[in-house]
């Protein structure tokens, strides 16, 4: 069933009924009307013939004379009228649904926009209900999923920034005490500073550490670099050592990593950074301090030996990995 424009064509009955409720009769119909019409005709020309004396050439010319005058009315009035009237009918039932597919088209193209547009990070947009039908519904469905993903957003930032806050206090708290302790010697950095700090000076050497063979490498890189430096033998022992635990620990509790020696204003610095998980700030102080003190992301003894050696330590801790830079003489 079509509605068009108030007309509604059945196209089971092929029958076609507009808006002021005007019937075409339907085939069926036609067919009994013409049959009637015909044996009508038929009647009043055999009364017509048996009232007034004709010859056969002339009753034959009466009777279709007759016929063809009722038969062209009949035929225009129930077969050529509904049949021009079902063609109009449908024309514009065609367009009318070439008309709604075009608009649902238009529709479901404006929710799918709408859709990618929110799913590439736009959460102010909303799809404009401009029905009631079942596409208005589904665009009030994704306009209250937006909201409510968004309110969890929301949320969730917020969580995310009071968390972020309390590790920036803990981290800030952690940072000034050890720097106390250490009298300055030890200072925790963010990640940015110390990428600052190991961009700084003059680059002597730098070694990949991925596999065993690289920690002996890194040593030997130390050792040439260290013969140009005044320094006794024993303290140049004391930082192959320093670095040989530091790059050691590089392997044995990350992903590998890399290390690098500099030269800064008279001094030598080495900064070594891992690909690893981090370390646990809450655990930071035994793994500084505690002699021994090990876990799998922490260096063990590493960590008081470089204390005790280095001029100064750095160190930046992070859930991206640990990055570490020492200064020697």
């Amino acid at each position: 069933m079509v509605n068009c424009k108030g007309k509604t064509w059945d196209e089971n009955k092929y029958v076609i009924k507009s808006g002021l409720s005007k019937v075409h009769p339907s085939p069926r119909s036609t067919s009994l009307i013409i049959a009637t019409v015909i044996s009508i005709a038929e009647a009043v020309n055999m009364i017509l013939l048996q009232s007034v004396d004709f010859s056969e050439f002339t009753e034959t010319i009466i009777d279709v004379c007759l016929l063809i005058l009722v038969m062209i009315p009949a035929f225009y009035f129930f077969v050529y009228r509904p049949m021009v009237a079902h063609i109009k009918y449908r024309k514009q039932a065609e367009e009318e649904l070439l008309k709604s597919y075009n608009k649902l088209e238009h529709s479901i193209n404006e929710i799918v926009e709408g859709i990618e547009r929110i799913n590439k990070g736009d959460t102010d947009y909303r799809l404009e209900v401009k029905t009631n039908d079942q596409l208005g519904k589904i665009a009030k469905v994704v306009n209250r999923v937006t909201d409510t993903t968004l309110s969890y957003q929301r949320l969730l930032e917020k969580d995310f920034n009071r968390v972020k806050e309390q590790e920036q206090n803990i981290f800030k708290v952690y940072s000034d005490f050890i720097f106390s302790i250490t009298q300055g010697k030890f200072n925790l950095l963010s990640n940015d500073q110390i990428l600052t700090l190991c961009l700084e000076g003059e680059l002597l050497g730098k070694v990949a550490v991925m596999k065993s063979e690289d920690v002996n490498e890194a040593r030997e890189l130390a050792a040439r670099i260290l013969k140009e430096q005044p320094l006794q033998s024993k303290d140049v022992y004391h930082v192959i050592l320093c670095i040989s635990e530091a790059v050691t620990n590089v392997l044995k509790h990350a992903n590998g990593g890399s290390m690098e020696i500099r030269q800064i204003k008279g001094s030598l610095r080495a900064c070594i950074s891992d690909y690893g998980p981090g370390m646990d700030l809450s655990k930071l102080p035994n793994i500084i301090f505690v002699q021994g003190f090990s876990t799998k992301i922490s260096m063990g003894y590493g960590y008081t030996i470089m204390n005790k050696y280095a001029k100064k330590i750095y160190l930046s801790p992070s859930n991206t990995g640990t990055s570490l830079a020492m200064d020697f003489i």
